[in-house]
C-alpha cells in the first residue's frame, strides 16, 4: 500500500539521491563552513598549550594573530565574491 501520490514520492527520491550535484550557493556555503570549521579546530589546542610557552609567548601570540588574519582575509574574499549570498 502506497501513501501519498507518486509524483511527490519521486520528487523526494530525486532530491535525496546519492551523488546528486548540490545547487549553487548551498554547495559553496557548505564548503566554506567546512573550511572555516576545520581551521577553527586548530585554535583549541593552541589555547591549551599557550601557557607553556613562557619564553616565546609573544611570538606564539603573533603567529596566532597572523593565522586569524589569514582566515579573515579568506572570509572577506568569499563575502566580496558573493559566496555567502542566499538565493
Amino acid at each position: 500500500m502506497e501513501i501519498g501520490n507518486a509524483s511527490s514520492n519521486m520528487l523526494l527520491i530525486r532530491s535525496l539521491r546519492v551523488g546528486s550535484v548540490a545547487k549553487g550557493s548551498h554547495f559553496i556555503i557548505a564548503m566554506l563552513f567546512i573550511v572555516f570549521d576545520v581551521e577553527a579546530v586548530f585554535l583549541y589546542p593552541w589555547a591549551i598549550v599557550f601557557k607553556q610557552f613562557n619564553q616565546f609567548r609573544a611570538f606564539v601570540f603573533i603567529e596566532m594573530i597572523v593565522f586569524i588574519g589569514i582566515l579573515l582575509v579568506g572570509f572577506i574574499y568569499a563575502w566580496k565574491k558573493g559566496a555567502l549570498e542566499w538565493e
